[in-house]
């Protein structure tokens, strides 16, 4: 693994149920304005009261919410993304292509006009890795140390738009025990949290549907002095999906939006990145401020 191995050889990554208002939950900090899937809109998570307006699902609703999601994801074995990076700090918007092998690795390749490849992030079962190759840095860490759930099924489920319950995998009828599901009285919103036995001890994280079960946020809190928080969110078009990201870490505020073609499934992969003994490696933070 390249944690493992020194900046100053050769080498190549791998290729990749309560009452309505009394139960305490993690849940969104602040109410959640009554919002459709395409909605714009940043939260946090933590230990709260169940925002005013949300009550239990009822157990047949929930079954029929939960059928509904499973027939919204398609199988699948391998997948190519391709779009557009928007980011802070950057003088263009590069193109990326993404290649994920399912429950395996995700390749995600940054490439800008009349340049070619200026980054990758690569990620496997075991760590997870990002290259900037303007700058000759480099940085990678074990997904077993991460305080964020990024194991590669979660990160794979996130550019697809769909659910995941970190370490148990994609949300499905296996997972939906795993979860309690809350509803606005109008059905226009569901928050999806997860139960005792699928919370991660060190941060708090939750997801919002609309009526029909289409993804449209997942929050996570990260349990610090700062209380570090990612907020991804989804707007679909017909044919293209925009992600946006925005990340606080520390004092630290970052912000980037995938603008994403429908998925391209079964295709070929990318090739691995070779990284010369100029390349330094840095911790994550400090990768992040080179930015």
């Amino acid at each position: 693994m390249l944690a493992n191995q020194s900046a100053e050889a050769q080498y190549i990554l791998p290729q990749p149920a309560g009452s309505e208002e009394e139960e305490i939950v993690s849940i969104i900090d602040s109410a959640l304005p009554e919002t459709v899937c395409d909605s714009v809109y940043t939260m946090s998570v933590s230990v709260r009261e169940l925002p005013e307006g949300y009550m239990n699902l009822d157990t047949e609703t929930a079954v029929h919410l939960t059928e509904n999601i499973v027939a919204s994801y398609p199988d699948w074995e391998t997948v190519e993304l391709n779009g557009k990076l928007r980011m802070e700090g950057l003088p263009l918007t590069p193109n990326i292509r993404i290649y994920m092998e399912r429950n395996r690795s995700v390749s995600i390749s940054i490439r800008a006009p009349f340049v070619g490849e200026v980054g990758r992030l690569e990620a496997n079962a075991d760590s997870v890795s990002a290259i900037n190759k303007m700058n000759r840095t480099y940085s990678t860490y074990a997904v077993a140390d991460s305080p964020v759930p990024v194991d590669v099924s979660t990160l794979q489920c996130l550019l697809l738009g769909r659910i995941n319950i970190p370490g148990y995998g994609q949300f499905g009828t296996e997972t939906a025990s795993l979860v309690d599901m809350y509803v606005t009285d109008n059905f226009q919103q569901i928050l999806i949290l997860p139960k005792q036995e699928a919370e991660i001890e060190g941060c708090s994280y939750g997801f919002v549907t609309d009526g029909e079960g289409m993804l449209a946020d997942v929050i996570v809190t990260i349990d610090s002095a700062v209380d570090d928080s990612v907020t991804v969110e989804y707007n679909r078009a017909n044919d293209s999906t925009d992600i946006d990201i925005l990340a606080t870490i520390g004092e630290r505020i970052y912000n980037a939006q995938l603008e994403l073609k429908a998925p391209k499934w079964n295709t070929g992969d990318l090739a691995p990145v070779v990284l010369g003994p100029k390349y330094r490696r840095l911790s994550f933070r400090d990768f992040l401020k080179a930015f």
